[in-house]
């Protein structure tokens, strides 16, 4: 199966210099969570990603006006991209190696074409198990990274937290 067989094509998109707010309005609206940011208005090639998480991360939780910040300032750049005719396999290759979940599509020069996720993979090949896959090594990679962060919590101050069972202490 094709990247452009499942990626979903219908898109909204940014500009590096519209404001973190627009972007936000923009997901909630479209009840999206990603965002891809675009060279112009009339140039639709991908330089940038942004996400609900980066904004939670990069804006909110550092207390940031999120009306003055641009995208320029939170969007991971260089975002990872498949081409529409690629195999599906090609594009979680590229998800596994940069540990994301939704890749963006790119067509003819460059120009976005859409975005696909592990979400759209599973829900339109049925086959759970190299998704599932992704998703673990993704989560053993943030438990490898947050090791770190407890440490930096506890120095903070900040209250220990339960799920699930455990905790941080």
């Amino acid at each position: 199966m094709k990247c452009e067989e499942i990626m979903i094509s219908e898109l909204l998109w940014c500009v590096p210099t519209d404001t973190v707010e627009t972007a936000a309005k923009m997901m909630k609206t479209a009840n999206i969570d990603v965002v891809p940011v675009c060279e112009g208005r009339q140039n639709e090639r991908p330089v940038g990603i942004v996400t609900d998480h980066e904004i939670v991360l990069r804006v909110v939780a550092d207390g940031l006006d999120a009306t003055k910040m641009t995208l320029e300032a939170v969007m991971t750049r260089e975002p990872v991209t498949c081409y529409g005719e690629d195999d599906l396999d090609t594009a979680l290759d590229a998800m596994e190696r940069n540990q994301v979940q939704r890749i963006l599509v790119v067509g003819q020069g460059g120009r976005l074409a859409g975005v696909l996720t592990q979400a759209d993979v599973l829900l339109w090949t049925g086959e759970p198990t190299r998704i599932v896959e992704l998703i673990r090594k993704a989560a053993q990679g943030r438990r490898a990274s947050q090791s770190g962060a407890k440490s930096k919590a506890e120095e903070s101050g900040l209250p220990k937290v339960r799920h699930g069972g455990g905790s941080f202490s």
